[in-house]
């Protein structure tokens, strides 16, 4: 990753704050450089979501696409539909 390794620690070029979980929706900032980069939304709960989120938005801006286009397309992020959909129902147990 172009950059540096993202992760939460003070010394990452790509850095996770303020993870929280709101309304529905993980949402975190996202530091690069030591500076306030973006705030991001997802629907996909979960710090592992989070930092792979944030590994994604550093690949994605390091190959050249706009900060506003990242976080509009992680907020749109619905992940896989066939890991949350139930199948069948039997006595009660899904």
């Amino acid at each position: 990753m172009p950059g540096g390794a993202v992760w939460i620690s003070e010394g990452a070029d790509w850095r996770l704050r303020n993870l929280r979980h709101e309304d529905g929706l993980t949402r975190w900032e996202v530091w690069h450089g030591g500076a306030l980069w973006a705030e991001f939304a997802m629907r996909l709960a979960g710090e592992h979501n989070a930092l792979n989120a944030t590994a994604a938005a550093a690949l994605a801006f390091g190959r050249g696409l706009s900060k506003e286009a990242i976080v509009a397309a992680l907020g749109s992020f619905k992940s896989v539909k066939r890991r949350l959909e139930v199948r069948a129902e039997v006595a009660g147990s899904r």
